[in-house]
């Protein structure tokens, strides 16, 4: 998952909005305000689940989201198209222990989140 050949180096610094507001939400002790950085009627896939909407979602970030502890080591970020894509490697006590996991974000005309994927 490294960067293609003649992309620009961007780190977690070069995030903005929702994206960031996730990320540093994510991994401080106040993980379910993440909500608010999404649409309500946001779509979130990870790990082959699909949820749905605020309540959902909610479910999945104190559930599967936060059941493990993980250290994590940003690989690239860069712009898509109406988002952004960041890959990360993360380790910890999961199965496995270490993942490199990509997050395409689709970010709607506020700048909030509508469309999360988490994926390998």
């Amino acid at each position: 998952m490294d960067a293609e050949q003649g992309d620009e180096p961007l780190t977690r610094g070069d995030l903005t909005g929702a994206v960031q507001s996730y990320f540093d939400l994510m991994d401080g002790p106040a993980v379910s305000l993440v909500v608010e950085t999404f649409t309500p009627d946001a779509v979130v896939v990870d790990d082959g689940n699909t949820y749905t909407g605020h309540a959902a979602i909610r479910a999945w970030l104190s559930g599967p989201a936060n059941q493990f502890t993980t250290t994590s080591t940003w690989l690239f970020v860069r712009p898509a198209d109406r988002g952004t894509e960041v890959g990360i490697l993360i380790e910890g006590d999961f199965p496995g222990g270490r993942v490199e996991l990509r997050y395409d974000f689709t970010h709607d005309r506020d700048g909030l989140i509508e469309a999360l994927t988490i994926s390998i």
